[in-house]
């Protein structure tokens, strides 16, 4: 089966189909429910739970989603925020999934379709800019 007919049956966008096989991103849980009720299995049979606890290394890089948590606490989809946004859906997937780092046209979108401030949805980015404007100036 193709990327492209498993998103078609499951209803789980083909990029996330993509990232998740690439292991650049980690499912939902509604998404590997999904793929697994598709496949007609368990979804730890797909998807085997993960040894218990985290590495410190990956404690100390993993960085909060601030832009897919606010999107889901405000129970948006990705689609949706696409369409409030006028940014593509790869887009705010590729963001979500630190693959890429949005523009500040972006961020401003983004942020004004979710009714929140840019800095709430990338505050360390934020941050960081506004460290360097300070030691670049002074």
């Amino acid at each position: 089966m193709t990327q492209k007919e498993l998103a078609n049956k499951s209803g789980v966008c083909q990029v996330t189909i993509s990232q998740t096989e690439n292991d650049h991103s980690k499912p939902m849980e509604r998404t590997k429910l999904k793929l697994a009720k598709t496949f007609r299995v368990p979804a730890d049979e797909i998807f085997p739970p993960k040894k218990q606890g985290i590495s410190q290394q990956e404690q100390e890089t993993a960085q909060p989603n601030h832009l897919r948590d606010c999107r889901i606490k405000k129970r948006m989809t990705q689609k949706e925020l696409a369409k409030a946004s006028g940014v593509s859906q790869v887009t705010i997937s590729f963001i979500e999934n630190q693959l890429s780092e949005p523009m500040d046209l972006t961020k401003q979108r983004l942020a004004r379709a979710l009714k929140v401030p840019p800095e709430k949805l990338f505050p360390h980015k934020e941050k960081e800019r506004r460290t360097k404007k300070v030691s670049a100036g002074g």
